[in-house]
């Protein structure tokens, strides 16, 4: 029962629907958009899309080089490899493609330049995400959690994916390390909608350990849930 359980709360926090770097970009109406534009997360927007630009023009003269390496052959002009397979730089342009699409939409959005359309499915999407996901996860975390950590009295890897993506709601939601930040969450989530006392008694543990507050970061919106995780295993 413990894996089961353990194993629930891990997929619970990695669900898209609630995934922090969506929630960090997210505006609900034009105002929180305009604030967001002028600050890092706007920033961010378009650094990124200029990283992107970079990296596929670099994958490109990648695969390229390698098809003029093996210009004799159909499958190098492609992008296929000798059995057919795409080959690695291949997959590398198109991955960084679709992800230069995505944060285009989000660039458009966030420079005024999609569309009213658009912009109001995006403040719907974030609407929703704040209001209606996070409270779903944060009620069935509450049902999940033995307390004071995931599965009782010993953290497990459980708990390093759960106040992982906790932290990064309670600092995206302008939140410190204290017992008081977490309802710094429930603010953003508006509706009436309450963090549990099980996520709170769950943060309460985790804020007075000195392995969280060695690890504690602001918010990055590069920030890379793995390697915190990593962080927290190696002072725990």
């Amino acid at each position: 029962m413990g894996k089961i359980s353990s194993d629930t709360m891990t997929s619970l926090v990695h669900l898209p629907t609630v995934d922090p770097n969506f929630l960090y970009l997210a505006a609900r109406d034009i105002d929180e958009l305009t604030n967001k534009a002028n600050s890092v997360a706007g920033a961010y927007i378009v650094d990124r899309a200029e990283a992107l630009n970079r990296y596929i023009s670099q994958a490109e003269q990648q695969l390229q080089q390698k098809a003029s390496d093996f210009s004799g052959h159909d499958h190098a002009k492609n992008g296929s490899n000798s059995n057919g397979a795409t080959s690695f730089e291949a997959r590398t342009v198109q991955f960084l493609k679709e992800k230069k699409e995505a944060n285009d939409v989000l660039y458009a959005i966030y420079n005024r330049q999609a569309g009213k359309e658009q912009e109001q499915g995006f403040f719907d999407a974030s609407i929703k995400a704040w209001t209606q996901s996070l409270p779903e996860v944060l009620n069935k975390l509450e049902q999940e959690i033995k307390g004071p950590y995931a599965l009782g009295d010993q953290v497990s890897l459980a708990d390093l994916h759960i106040i992982s993506w906790l932290a990064r709601l309670v600092q995206i939601a302008n939140g410190d390390v204290s017992a008081d930040a977490i309802l710094a969450v429930e603010k953003q989530m508006g509706n009436g909608h309450r963090v549990g006392e099980k996520v709170k008694q769950f943060w309460a543990s985790w804020i007075q350990r000195e392995s969280f507050r060695k690890v504690w970061v602001h918010v990055d919106p590069e920030f890379d849930e793995d390697s915190q995780i990593q962080a927290w295993l190696n002072v725990i």
